[in-house]
């Protein structure tokens, strides 16, 4: 969104740029709110002793994962947009098989390299300050959305 806004205020008001951002900062929430229930989905599913007992390092891990399949989905955006959905469903599958591939693999180096688990726990438990910015912001803008699209 920072990168968009000094074209924003060639085309819009600054009230219009408000609502724009609440907008962005609502979806970025949705989406936040998604990818923590596909985690714990993960973490349902998995067994224990592979993923729940080492759940901050291997989420944090399995989202940096994903923050790299968005990455080549994103870079890949119009040659993905003419797959039929045979091929679509595809991409989805090698995803999530990447995703069990990736956990094993994270298993064993967390277990292995006790320092790795500490590195990552101690940064995910630094990214907890931003989560009070982030989701009182998510939520008044979500709040800023619905009673703009009610009135």
């Amino acid at each position: 969104m920072l990168f968009q806004i000094p074209s924003w205020l060639y085309s819009h008001t600054k009230s219009g740029i408000f609502f724009l951002a609440a907008y962005v900062f609502a979806f970025a929430l949705f989406e936040s709110v998604l990818l923590l229930a596909f985690i714990l989905i993960i973490n349902f599913v998995l067994p224990r002793y592979l993923f729940r007992d080492w759940f901050i390092a291997q989420s944090s891990l399995v989202i940096l994962a994903s923050t790299g399949w968005a990455l080549i989905v994103q870079f890949q955006r119009e040659s993905l947009s003419t797959f039929d959905l045979p091929q679509l469903i595809a991409w989805i599958v090698l995803y999530l098989l990447s995703l069990l591939l990736m956990t094993f693999v994270f298993y064993i180096l967390l277990r292995k390299y006790v320092k790795v688990k500490t590195i990552v726990e101690t940064i995910a438990d630094r990214m907890v300050v931003f989560a009070w910015l982030y989701v009182p912001v998510g939520l008044v803008s979500l709040v800023i959305v619905v009673i703009r699209n009610i009135i």
